[in-house]
């Protein structure tokens, strides 16, 4: 059963957007990469009445969120699929998607967020959509009222990256400036305060912010000079900064201007150095940290020596991580195959989860993930109960799926 409030054994995730339309095959062109399979049993009989559902062959970018995912395809077009029981995959129904399924004709669409019950994307306008469940004004129109459909938030033409969590969503503009909304109890929207905001607002007046990543109930980003900060809820220790009380502002983690990444999951948080290594901190309970313990870090640990990451993402109790030569490692909570490694094993350092070594970018969802390879294709892995893979069935998926021809 989904549960609408989390806690530690909930874990969480992050982001995306869209519109409605059903596309059937014949008003596409195959030779620009798309790929017609059977839709069995999707439930949904307006989608089925097309005949065929179109894939993608090349991707740009993926979110895998709580238990939907979402993606852009290379023509800009925006697909999601999975859950849909609060409208996030944006097609103006509530009926699951078990493939990918376009979300509207638009071919002007440049990132997506998928979160738990919700979504937000950014358009190539610099524009800012959002839909799904709206219950703690996380889509930031102003309202509680949910949307199916993708709605633009404000007017701004200049929103440059957005990340959704739990209940809260952050976003930057091109000018540098960070804005956050939704439940903010825990302090997570970074604005002094630990109320809840229906509409965009600025976390401060600092204009050299450049990425922001939402988890459960905090948030971390990351500035010009390289130095990072966290905010919210600290109840594990996931801000970083040596304690457990909650940060209503960005709170600056180590003393170094050395870091060139930082993420934020669940209840836990990890970021890159400069030099390639790998820091975590944060909820351990399942050794997503990364070193080889079960115990909560409230200030950044090291794991390994290896000084080789280009990437780490996580959002539910376990993290994943690419390194330079293109390969996936996974760790952490693996009970129903989140790591795609073959197994249900926990591992509480990084595990090289297959063989592969043309790893583009990798996404971690609640209890899923998702990934582009070199090739542009898209693959996707473990539970797959509401679809979420995009594999068609609502089989769970030990390993690496290609989704895409």
């Amino acid at each position: 059963m989904k549960m609408k409030k989390a806690s530690k054994l909930i874990f969480l995730f992050l982001a995306v957007s869209g519109a409605i339309f059903f596309g059937c095959g014949t008003d596409q062109d195959h030779s620009q990469g798309f790929q017609t399979v059977s839709d069995s049993g999707s439930g949904n009989s307006a989608h089925l009445s097309q005949g065929a559902v179109l894939i993608p062959a090349s991707w740009q970018q993926v979110s895998a969120g709580g238990y939907h995912t979402c993606g852009i395809a290379i023509d800009k077009s925006l697909w999601c699929w999975g859950d849909n029981g609060y409208g996030e995959l944006g097609d103006g129904t509530t009926a699951q998607r078990l493939y990918p399924n376009q979300v509207d004709l638009a071919l002007d669409w440049k990132s997506v967020s998928a979160g738990s019950y919700f979504s937000c994307a950014i358009k190539t306008n610099g524009t800012l959509w959002c839909w799904g469940d709206n219950q703690y004004c996380q889509l930031g129109l102003g309202n509680t009222t949910p949307y199916w459909i993708p709605q633009q938030v404000g007017t701004a033409q200049n929103w440059s990256s957005v990340s959704t969590g739990y209940v809260h969503a952050c976003a930057k503009k091109s000018d540098g400036t960070l804005w956050c909304w939704g439940r903010g109890w825990d302090g997570q929207l970074g604005n002094g305060n630990n109320g809840s905001q229906c509409q965009p607002a600025k976390v401060n007046k600092a204009t050299d912010w450049t990425s922001v990543y939402v988890g459960n109930y905090h948030s971390c980003g990351k500035k010009k000079n390289g130095n990072i900060y966290c905010w919210g809820n600290n109840s594990s220790g996931q801000i970083g900064d040596g304690t457990t009380t909650d940060k209503l502002h960005p709170t600056r983690i180590g003393s170094r201007e050395n870091w060139k990444q930082v993420y934020a999951g669940s209840n836990h948080s990890c970021g890159l150095k400069k030099n390639g290594t790998l820091w975590c901190w944060g909820w351990n309970g399942f050794g997503q940290l990364g070193d080889g313990a079960t115990a909560d870090k409230n200030i950044p640990a090291k794991i390994g020596a290896d000084t080789d990451w280009t990437l780490v993402r996580h959002k539910g109790g376990f993290t994943c991580g690419r390194k330079s030569n293109g390969a996936r490692w996974c760790w952490g909570i693996n009970n129903v195959n989140q790591l795609g490694d073959g197994s249900v094993e926990e591992k509480h350092s990084p595990n090289q989860a297959d063989s592969y070594t043309d790893w583009k970018t990798i996404e971690a969802g609640l209890l899923h993930g998702c990934g582009i390879k070199t090739d542009l294709s898209l693959w996707c892995w473990g539970v797959n109960t509401y679809g979420q893979v995009g594999d068609g069935t609502k089989n769970n998926a030990p390993a690496p799926l290609k989704i895409s021809p």
